[in-house]
């Protein structure tokens, strides 16, 4: 199951304070709603954990054999039963985690799933940015874009300083999906963006393997 049915199902379980939920499931490197049930107390779950060693038939020769059959993660998962970090991936799932306890923060407005889930908890702060509402302006801020017309959608990140946890944050993520306007997608998100957060520097990647530094240049 995923998120989605999950949310189905949650909406049919608040339909009377007696019915429950009881969640069971491998765990993986992904932080995805499996991961929040058990992490998160304010889904109101009570979390057990049983690895295979707990079970009366697990021998050493067992243990043994999964040691050599498996990967280190493979075995974190399959066997201990934790979340450990996912093996597939660009970066450490525990460094992204330790990076987002560095500041509570959301750059898109929160869905009503996502608020259900903080109710009673300290709202995170706010970089929701518009033309009507632009970001206040930085001398360390970028726009970086993966710039792709023909093979895959482009990406887009603004990357800001934040100096009083002096940390890099990412104020803004963008996806332009792969269609037959990607290209002219692409560079309209980049107007828009260079107008609502006023950044610093652009760098583009046009696609073909080369790097353009763009300066700061009103587009």
């Amino acid at each position: 199951m995923n998120s989605g049915d999950y949310g189905t199902v949650s909406a049919i379980a608040n339909e009377r304070p007696d019915i429950g939920i009881t969640v069971s499931s491998t765990p993986t490197g992904r932080r995805e709603i499996f991961w929040r049930a058990c992490t998160d107390s304010s889904f109101g779950y009570t979390a057990w954990h049983i690895a295979s060693q707990r079970s009366p038939l697990w021998t050493e020769d067992m243990d043994t054999r999964a040691r050599a059959e498996l990967t280190q993660q493979e075995y974190e998962h399959e066997v201990l039963a934790e979340f450990g970090t996912e093996e597939l991936g660009v970066f450490n799932k525990e460094d992204i985690d330790k990076a987002a306890r560095q500041l509570w923060y959301t750059y898109e407005l929160l869905n009503k799933m996502q608020e259900r889930s903080i109710e009673g908890q300290q709202p995170p702060l706010s970089f929701v940015f518009t033309r009507e509402n632009p970001a206040p302006q930085s001398l360390l801020r970028t726009v970086g874009v993966d710039f792709d017309k023909f093979q895959a959608g482009s990406s887009i990140i603004v990357l800001d300083y934040d100096i009083k946890v002096k940390k890099f944050i990412v104020m803004k993520r963008i996806e332009i999906p792969r269609s037959e306007y990607t290209l002219d997608n692409a560079v309209k998100a980049i107007i828009s963006v260079n107008e609502i957060y006023n950044p610093r520097w652009i760098f583009l990647d046009r696609g073909y393997g080369e790097k353009v530094l763009i300066s700061r240049i009103r587009l």
